[in-house]
């Protein structure tokens, strides 16, 4: 945005020295424009994707604290029983564990759910090191 205010201020002071005719002047003025309205909207865009995102970010921080609640609460064999049903499988040698699931859902719910991960390295763990969070 900043590059096109400076090349549109070129062209105006071209304009007024003589340098560029009013007809060229007017051709790169409307062409100008039109970039700075494209960029306009996609920022307008981003900013609603980023708005979003937040939005789901609080979403999810409150399902995580409700559920971390419900857990607590819960004995040992329920907790067992919920492993059972989400893990698939674990695979384990002394360098490390490959666990796989899934987290079943509820039809109604699968318009709110994306299907990709934010982070899935959080750096607690370097390879071949232990480390306590």
């Amino acid at each position: 945005m900043k590059n096109l205010k400076q090349e549109e201020e070129r062209y105006l002071r071209a304009y007024g020295s003589g340098a560029v005719s009013l007809d060229a002047f007017t051709s790169v003025s409307e062409g100008l424009k039109v970039n700075r309205d494209l960029l306009e909207k996609r920022l307008a865009e981003l900013r609603k994707q980023r708005d979003t995102a937040s939005q789901i970010r609080l979403s999810l921080d409150e399902i995580c604290l409700r559920a971390k609640k419900v857990i607590k609460g819960l004995n040992f064999n329920e907790k067992r029983a919920i492993i059972e049903v989400v893990l698939d499988r674990v695979v384990a040698n002394q360098k490390e564990a490959v666990i796989k699931g899934y987290i079943p859902l509820v039809e109604e719910n699968y318009q709110d759910v994306k299907l990709w991960s934010s982070s899935r390295n959080c750096g607690d763990a370097e390879c071949g090191k232990v480390n306590a969070v």
